[in-house]
């Protein structure tokens, strides 16, 4: 009796044990056949996303994602339909250029030489580069030309900081022809050189005729008042939050988002016009800038001065016996008078030209030349004696 009762218990225990590593089985194929899942569905979106050439991105800082850009995508064949001859070459161009910049991959980061420019220089660190091949030419740093009837754009030789809270500049119109367009903003690097401020990708800018680009060769959107000969436009650019508005004879217009990429104070034209901008190096219109010290940076910089060239410097002569003798020359000491060559054909001794070399130098001042050249004359002297004798 005793016997079948643990009998009984023991294949119970048997019963229970496989039970639990049945139900054990099971937990363990049902996870792992949802994580094998998983896996493969995010193996496939990863797949679907990269093929495409695109990158989930969430819109938390402003000018991260462009929505204008992706507009402009979609109405790229209306807009291009719309465009002219003239137009839809210089679109084709631009792209063209955008693919081969792309290619090449281009680092446009701020090198440490840029800082170092800047803390010697200040401001004057910052100058337009011309672009001979439109006819735009730059002179004196900040002074634009603009000579033909032929869309262009200059752009300056350092991208603007992104230190300070607020970087704004001025650009005045001073000369404007009739049916010249101007266009004042910023753009990053390399921009094509024939297109204007906000034609092109990863750019912003304020049109002449009143309205704005962003990134977009088709369409324009209605902005402030339209400027013309004699009115100042101004840029502020704000890099912590990556954000820009203009100002007109300063006053302020609405603030626009910008892109986060570094980017380079630009101005564009299609025809004949002269342009001065004001980086910082004088006083602004737009007040509030002069207020809080807007420039782009100091007006002057760590660079010492070069020497004045006008007042003459002193020089040593190191070529004295002792230290104690080292005395300041003048310019007749440095250059003394030539002495004129006998002729060749006069039977002059070696006593009588150390005699007129001597004689020569008999009114000059004391000084260093004065000191040393009687001991080699004396010695010469002496040696040319013992010659005669």
């Amino acid at each position: 009796m005793t016997f079948s009762i643990m009998q009984w218990l023991y294949t119970q225990d048997e019963s229970d044990e496989a039970f639990l590593k049945f139900v054990l089985f099971l937990f363990i194929t049902f996870f792992s056949a949802l994580g094998a899942l998983l896996f493969i569905t995010l193996l496939l979106l990863l797949l679907r996303y990269s093929g495409h050439a695109r990158i989930l991105l969430r819109n938390n800082t402003p000018g991260e994602l462009d929505d204008e850009a992706i507009e402009n995508e979609n109405i790229d064949e209306e807009g291009f339909a719309h465009l002219s001859e003239p137009g839809k070459e210089r679109f084709l161009q631009a792209r063209e250029f955008e693919m081969s910049a792309a290619q090449s991959r281009i680092n446009t980061d701020a090198k440490l030489i840029d800082f170092l420019q800047v803390q010697e220089k200040g401001v004057f660190a910052w100058h337009f580069m011309p672009n001979l091949d439109y006819g735009a030419y730059a002179s004196n740093r900040t002074e634009l030309s603009f000579t033909q009837k032929e869309e262009c754009c200059l752009q300056t030789n350092l991208p603007l900081q992104r230190i300070n809270e607020v970087y704004y500049w001025e650009a005045k119109l001073l000369e404007v022809d009739e049916n010249t367009t101007i266009s004042i903003g910023l753009t990053t690097k390399p921009y094509p050189p024939f297109r204007m401020p906000g034609w092109n990708f990863w750019s912003l800018a304020y049109i002449s005729d009143g309205t704005r680009r962003c990134n977009s060769p088709f369409t324009n959107k209605p902005y402030a008042s339209f400027y013309q000969k004699g009115d100042v436009i101004g840029v502020a650019y704000k890099p912590k939050v990556n954000r820009i508005f203009f100002t007109r004879n300063g006053r302020r217009c609405a603030e626009l988002p910008c892109t986060y990429r570094n980017v380079y104070p630009t101005v564009g034209a299609t025809g004949p016009c002269v342009v001065h901008v004001n980086l910082g190096q004088a006083g602004y219109v737009f007040i509030e800038a002069n207020i809080k010290k807007w420039r782009l940076a100091p007006p002057a910089g760590s660079l010492a001065p070069p020497p004045s060239y006008f007042t003459p410097q002193p020089t040593v002569n190191w070529d004295t016996v002792s230290e104690s003798s080292v005395q300041t020359v003048t310019q007749a000491d440095v250059n003394p008078p030539q002495i004129p060559q006998s002729n060749s054909n006069s039977h002059t001794t070696k006593s009588e030209s150390l005699s007129s070399y001597n004689t020569a130098f008999q009114g000059f001042p004391s000084s260093s030349y004065a000191q040393s050249y009687p001991m080699h004359s004396m010695s010469a002297r002496s040696k040319s004696d013992g010659e005669q004798q």
